[in-house]
């Protein structure tokens, strides 16, 4: 399958166009001319993964210290609180969080469908 095939059942499949133009964006900057949409779907497949994990991780660790924090201390918790959002929005906008999602959903459906 070729891109503009792909990227017409993308299109299809809830990716709008603003969407494609930001993967052939990520596909030219990554500097593998042999890299396709569809290999770019499977790579954000992946990176939903790796992303999702590490949120998790960083709210989870910010719930714990919510709830079990020792000294009770009000900007120690805000403190955390401050740097869990930074973390969590720079990961957001480093693993393009909105397109690894749209992939995996694409990819899961694409599975079920045969």
């Amino acid at each position: 399958m070729n891109d503009q095939e792909t990227e017409k059942e993308l299109l299809e499949n809830g990716f709008t166009q603003n969407d494609i133009t930001k993967m052939k964006k990520l596909i030219s900057r990554g500097g593998n001319s042999e890299e396709t949409l569809s290999m770019l779907t499977h790579s954000l497949k992946k990176a939903f993964f790796n992303g999702f994990f590490i949120l998790a991780i960083l709210i989870s660790s910010f719930i714990i210290n919510a709830l079990f924090n020792i000294s009770n201390d009000g900007v120690e918790i805000l403190v955390h609180f401050i740097f869990t959002i930074f973390f969590t929005l720079t990961i957001y906008y480093l693993i393009p969080m909105n397109l690894a999602y749209k992939s995996y959903s694409y990819l899961k459906k694409k599975g079920k469908m045969g």
